[in-house]
């Protein structure tokens, strides 16, 4: 299994169990603290962060840079989650 961690580095890191808990990969975009990541239970080679500088970022394990950004919110992002309901 694969576990995200997400700090006040501002930094999102992956670590491999199988490896015996290396850290695989380090993900840099976002401008102040990460406060959560997730997978996306619908494809888990990408995740979502929410961070207090205000935007989301959509990930791809693998890939150094985000797929996206969404922005809009007026103050920090603090929780995110994907909806599993429906097509």
């Amino acid at each position: 299994p694969l576990l995200l961690t997400s700090s006040d580095d501002m930094l999102i890191k992956l670590w491999d169990w199988d490896k015996n808990w290396t850290n695989t990969q380090i993900f840099e975009g976002h401008t102040h603290y990460v406060m959560q990541v997730m997978f996306n239970p619908k494809d888990p080679n990408t995740f979502a962060s929410a961070s207090l500088d205000r935007s989301i970022k959509v990930w791809g394990i693998g890939s150094a840079i985000p797929h996206f950004t969404l922005d809009g919110h007026k103050q920090g992002v603090n929780c995110i989650d994907y909806f599993t309901g429906g097509e």
